[in-house]
């Protein structure tokens, strides 16, 4: 994970005041007496005057990112069960829990101020076992297969080019709609495997790209490392729940270059 310094995560902000507070995270406090904690290039808590707390994480729902919004929430708590975020704690009922979506408003009590209504929570709960039901589908052709195929120069652009950095073409341009395409299609793709080992904190997913060619139980081995990660990488990149805001990522001034891995 690339760290920014704070000249970089303030860049283009308005503000009186700033400080870095944690790793790619920094305070900073607006003229109108707002304090916004900005978590890389996304404002996730702003303080209103009011007692009042808006909480949006730009659809980014990492576990870094929720750890962020707990560390400095002072009366609320956010939550994950089966990838939803909420409101409360394990503790909560479920008929009580509140669905997390980005802009939500809590006021200094801690009580939300603009819930979801229940017709777009029960939505998001079929969207969720729709997107499972994808996920499985796709996973299942991965376990099926002799070899994994390897990145190449005929696989999709967003996912085969990267930059210097190591970002890939899709994550710099804020696009998504080639990676649903491939998981409606059940496509199968190295740089797609190569990109979602690299999301999972693999350092070098050409090693487990070989292990797919020797003994059974090392393909084994790899074809399941190979679908935990990719069932991570689409709930990162394509789960968003309702009411949430896709807010691309801040484009990067780097040359593209295409991945290669030999052999």
């Amino acid at each position: 994970m690339p760290r920014f310094t704070k000249k970089e995560l303030i860049e283009g902000v308005e503000c009186v005041s700033s400080k870095k507070i944690a790793n790619n995270t920094i305070e900073y406090h607006r003229e109108n007496g707002e304090r916004v904690i900005r978590h890389f290039f996304t404002d996730i808590l702003t303080f209103k005057p009011n007692g009042d707390v808006v909480i949006d994480c730009g659809g980014y729902r990492s576990f870094t990112t929720k750890e962020r919004l707990n560390r400095y929430l002072e009366n609320a708590n956010i939550f994950q069960e089966r990838n939803v975020w909420y409101l409360g704690s394990w503790s909560t009922p479920k008929q009580d829990r509140i669905v997390y979506f980005d802009g939500i408003i809590i006021d200094k009590n801690g009580k939300v101020k603009n819930p979801l209504p229940q017709n777009s929570i029960d939505n998001q709960e079929k969207a969720k076992k729709n997107f499972d039901k994808l996920v499985k589908a796709y996973l299942d052709k991965v376990r099926g297969m002799e070899k994994l195929p390897r990145p190449s120069g005929g696989d999709c652009w967003y996912c085969a080019m990267h930059t210097k950095e190591g970002e890939s073409w899709g994550d710099i341009s804020g696009d998504t709609e080639h990676i649903k395409k491939h998981l409606r299609t059940k496509c199968i793709q190295g740089s797609l495997i190569f990109n979602a080992l690299l999301h999972k904190g693999y350092r070098y997913p050409d090693v487990i790209f070989q292990m797919s060619r020797y003994n059974p139980d090392s393909k084994k081995d790899s074809h399941s490392m190979v679908c935990e990660a990719l069932r991570k990488y689409f709930r990162d990149k394509l789960f968003t729940p309702t009411g949430a805001k896709h807010i691309p990522a801040k484009k990067s001034k780097t040359t593209v270059c295409a991945v290669s891995i030999q052999g």
